[in-house]
C-alpha cells in the first residue's frame, strides 16, 4: 500500500506484534526485523493506519516470539539425599 501525505501509517507484524512507524516513504521495509533476529522467520509486515495495540483486543494481541503465553502450575519436588 503506498503512503499518502498527512496520514500516519504503521507497519505491523502479525506474528510478534511489532509496530514500526516509518518517517519517510523510502524507509518502508517488507519483513519484521524482530522475527528475523529472534527465530529467523520471514514474516511480511502489513500496512495499517492503526498500531498493533489498537488493532487487536488485549487477549488476541500477538506476542513476541509468535507464541501465546501459557502459564501452568509447577510442583516442586524435594529429593532427600541419603
Amino acid at each position: 500500500m503506498p503512503f499518502t501525505q498527512n496520514r500516519a501509517h504503521y507497519l505491523n507484524c502479525p506474528r510478534c506484534g511489532l509496530t514500526i512507524t516509518p518517517k519517510a516513504d523510502w524507509l518502508h521495509i517488507n519483513h519484521c526485523p524482530r522475527c528475523i533476529a529472534s527465530s529467523r522467520a520471514l514474516v511480511e509486515l502489513f500496512t495499517s493506519r492503526l498500531p498493533t495495540v489498537e488493532l487487536y483486543a488485549t487477549s488476541a494481541r500477538p506476542r513476541p516470539g509468535g507464541k501465546r503465553v501459557r502459564t501452568r502450575a509447577v510442583e516442586s519436588v524435594a529429593i532427600a539425599g541419603g
